[in-house]
């Protein structure tokens, strides 16, 4: 064995001791202290939390206390007078039924609101083929509502639709007031 690979082993070994003595100090040796910061997070955590399982049981309570109640089921191709632009017998769809007898029929919209409530726009209109015949619709904004009207009718209680093209909608006003022409823009 030569001098150099003697200083070489001897080198060796004393890395390997050192990396031992170090390895097992870092096991024995304290943790590090936690910062301040990452401890206020920890709180912050777990406040968190904290709020979200009292929002699930506030939650699932409110749900078993309106379990009882009946739900309320919406019929899309119904409208009620609750709100204007209320489809008629000339635009109800085929399933549509009469409201039941004894009940009190929709209220008529006063036209103070209908002029508070915005102009009409035409804001669209549907085309569909029976036979050779094509059948229009008219989408019309009324406010804030949206109104799908026929030839023959209502929209707002107000005024009645006498005449459809593939790009404007004419309506009468039954309380005697001028022809409208809505165009689509």
């Amino acid at each position: 064995m030569n001098a150099s690979r003697a200083a070489a082993m001897v080198v060796g070994v004393n890395l390997i001791a050192v990396w031992a003595v170090a390895a097992v100090g870092t096991k024995l040796a304290a943790p590090p202290p936690v910062s301040s910061a990452r401890a206020a997070a920890e709180e912050d955590v777990g406040r968190a939390q904290v709020q979200l399982v009292e929002a699930t049981e506030r939650l699932r309570a409110r749900q078993q206390q309106g379990a009882g109640r009946l739900a309320i089921v919406r019929d899309p191709f119904r409208f009620t007078g609750e709100r204007r632009g209320a489809a008629t017998p000339a635009t109800a769809p085929a399933g549509a039924t009469e409201p039941e007898p004894g009940t009190d029929p929709p209220a008529e919209v006063p036209a103070a609101d209908i002029q508070a409530a915005g102009d009409l726009v035409l804001v669209g209109m549907a085309e569909s083929h029976q036979g050779d015949a094509t059948v229009r619709t008219a989408v019309i904004r009324a406010g804030s509502d949206i109104v799908l009207a026929g030839v023959g009718a209502f929209v707002t209680g107000r005024f009645t639709v006498v005449a459809l093209t593939a790009d404007s909608a004419d309506l009468d006003d039954t309380q005697g007031g001028p022809r409208r022409t809505l165009r689509l823009k």
